[in-house]
């Protein structure tokens, strides 16, 4: 695999919020199955509070920009000799590690945690992605246009994206997995958790391009 679509797609990764495979595995055609997502907001069982809450998105605030710029600088430096990849890898999960410790998010807590409040925000914020905007966009135009059979299926196509947009925003899996409670307090922080989202995504879409962009290997 070329040496930049692996950077990319380790990148798009880490910046996502999935777990990243190593370089190593990038250029295998082997993947392997995330573990199944913890039924309880944290490891231990214990409850979500605002506190908590509070210091996971201070620590993406201060985490996020990191992670960008470090993978910014990892995009440009594919290419280059003398670069070790997997160093420049680490020092992302360092930063990363840092910042969890430094608002006390270090612990086994942590991932079912993470993995909770990102599936809550991702169905509550996809509408505002890049991507579902532009596709909305499209099948607007066309269902504008004169009467015809692609306006029809046009129209047809944002009925159902709009019941979906619906339902994903209502967030019935993430209530019924962590209950009502949890996810009021989490939306409780819905401002704040959106505009860290909104950056997210972009960041997420640039990576994506890079990869998609990417030459491949002859």
């Amino acid at each position: 695999m070329n040496r930049i679509a692996a950077v990319a797609g380790v990148l798009f990764c880490l910046i996502a919020g999935a777990e990243a495979p190593s370089l190593k595995e990038q250029g295998t055609s082997q993947q392997k199955k995330a573990p199944p997502a913890a039924k309880e907001p944290t490891a231990s069982g214990q409850p979500l509070t605002l506190e908590t809450l509070d210091r996971y998105i201070q620590y993406r605030r201060e985490s996020d920009p990191i992670t960008r710029e470090l993978s910014n600088a990892m995009l440009q430096q594919a290419n280059g000799p003398g670069v070790n990849l997997m160093e420049e890898l680490k020092k992302v999960k360092q930063a990363d590690d840092t910042v969890r410790a430094k608002y006390g998010l270090s612990g086994e807590d942590f991932s079912p945690l993470d993995q909770m409040i990102r599936g809550i925000c991702d169905s509550r914020f996809m509408p505002e992605s890049a991507a579902m905007k532009v596709m909305f966009q499209r099948f607007e135009a066309q269902a504008s246009g004169p009467k015809s059979l692609e306006s029809d299926m046009a129209k047809g196509m944002l009925n159902m994206l709009r019941k979906q947009r619906a339902e994903s925003e209502a967030l019935p899996e993430q209530r019924e997995r962590y209950g009502d409670a949890t996810v009021h307090l989490v939306l409780t922080r819905e401002k704040e958790l959106k505009e860290i989202w909104v950056l997210k995504d972009a960041a997420a879409a640039k990576a994506f391009q890079a990869l998609d962009q990417a030459p491949s290997m002859p």
